[in-house]
């Protein structure tokens, strides 16, 4: 089994790492703690993120996970703040989710304490259970935020009760969301964790 990325693998990459170092310092990411820059998130969406594994004729670049994985490591290197796997997943099942348009969040249900990341700065919320995929009105919810999250970038609020919402997917493709989700965190913590080597090599270097 051949592991070593291909040419395009490497080169995107090289071409995301390079995108992001430019536009998300750790400056513009604390400056973003309490909301979504919608310029940034633009142009985040433009590098075909959202749309990686959604087909080209539906509007989206047509890679597969192993691209996803790639990106979502570079995503995690630079600690980009919103919503993003959610978005990423929710592409082609909700409208805007892949040209960055609309925000979108995940809560998964049952658990013994919901909370709602980037709530404010959502455009559509969705529920992930055991019978599938739920649009949910943010509207309808009574909410109360969280004073010390543990992530000071991840603004959450703590909802005592959610509305079922109406079914957007069945339980095939909430089984595949879980299973590509926790793919594509733990490629971000993958890219979070090199990162934090890399400083500690060079401040040990000093």
């Amino acid at each position: 089994m051949d592991l070593e990325l291909s040419e395009d693998e490497a080169a995107l990459q090289e071409g995301l790492r390079s995108f992001l170092d430019g536009r998300f310092d750790m400056a513009t990411v604390r400056a973003q703690a309490d909301g979504l820059d919608r310029g940034r998130w633009t142009e985040l969406a433009e590098t075909g993120v959202f749309g990686l594994r959604l087909p080209e004729s539906e509007g989206g670049v047509g890679l597969g996970m192993t691209e996803a994985v790639l990106a979502f490591e570079e995503l995690g290197r630079s600690l980009v703040p919103g919503p993003v796997l959610a978005s990423h997943l929710a592409a082609g099942l909700v409208d805007g989710a892949a040209d960055g348009t609309a925000a979108v969040g995940l809560v998964e249900r049952p658990a013994s304490v919901l909370l709602i990341e980037h709530l404010d700065a959502l455009d559509a919320l969705l529920a992930v259970d055991d019978e599938g995929i739920w649009a949910v009105d943010r509207d309808d919810l009574v909410v109360e935020p969280v004073a010390r999250p543990l992530d000071v970038l991840t603004p959450l609020h703590r909802v005592a009760e959610l509305p079922q919402g109406e079914r957007l997917a069945g339980p095939e493709a909430a089984a595949r969301w879980r299973q590509e989700g926790a793919v594509l965190t733990a490629a971000a913590l993958l890219g979070m964790a090199a990162r934090t080597t890399e400083l500690a090599v060079a401040y040990a270097g000093q």
